[in-house]
């Protein structure tokens, strides 16, 4: 749908190359609603319903969850992901949450033990196609403290299962994006955007950050839509 917004007019002889976001049609968006829902509630999830993740009757097509390190990270996965249906789940860990609410900041409260969890749910209208999947970092002797391995080795690796990842659409850096979440205490964000550039197979951008938590440095957990993972990126490829 970005596509729409370019501004540059192509000579009039040369032929304009499409994307498939832009064979959909604009009469098919619904301006009255806005694409994007976000919610700031608990682990309770007690003003959150069923009706939050769909859209004109349409399931949403992705649900990200930040989740305070302070509450049951399986329990409140565990209940987004019934409330959300057939619509793709991620959810890290965070060391405090964003979230606009008529009149406050967009920092939220983070006293002592906070519960917050913030949902960001997208409409079908807005992302296309979403395909979630679980990479590997080979990690566990950086958390132990002391490296078993090459760095080259560990790209490597990491390389390998980065090329066990094939999403089902054609990926184009026009219309497409890797919305991508690394455990926190892996120690490996720049060995695995290392293993991005060496895999060659994925011509888009790579956005996200990583998994918070509480500062004991403990532990930080990620979701990827059917299991609580530590020692992975999470990665959601976008259309």
């Amino acid at each position: 749908m970005l596509s729409r917004f370019k501004n540059s007019p192509a000579m009039d002889d040369e032929p304009v190359e499409q994307s498939e976001a832009e064979h959909l049609s604009i009469k098919d968006v619904n301006i009255d609603q806005p694409p994007v829902r976000s919610i700031l509630t608990d682990d309770f999830l007690g003003n959150v319903s069923r009706d939050d993740f769909r859209f004109d009757g349409q399931e949403a097509s992705l649900v990200i969850a930040f989740v305070s390190p302070n509450v049951n990270f399986g329990d409140v996965v565990g209940k987004i992901n019934q409330l959300a249906g057939a619509s793709k789940v991620i959810a890290t860990t965070t060391a405090g949450e964003l979230c606009t609410n008529e009149g406050s900041t967009v920092y939220c409260d983070t006293p002592d033990q906070w519960r917050s969890v913030v949902l960001q749910i997208f409409s079908p209208q807005l992302l296309q196609s979403v395909e979630v999947f679980s990479v590997p970092l080979s990690c566990e002797d950086l958390r132990s403290g002391q490296s078993d391995m090459s760095r080259d080795a560990r790209v490597e690796k990491i390389t390998a299962s980065l090329r066990q990842v094939n999403p089902s659409f054609k990926l184009d850096a026009k219309d497409s994006f890797a919305l991508t979440f690394i455990e926190g205490l892996s120690f490996s964000e720049n060995y695995f955007m290392e293993a991005v550039y060496n895999s060659h197979q994925f011509p888009c951008l790579f956005i996200g950050g990583s998994a918070g938590g509480k500062l004991d440095f403990v532990t930080t957990k990620l979701f990827d839509g059917r299991q609580q993972l530590e020692n992975h990126a999470v990665v959601a490829f976008v259309k």
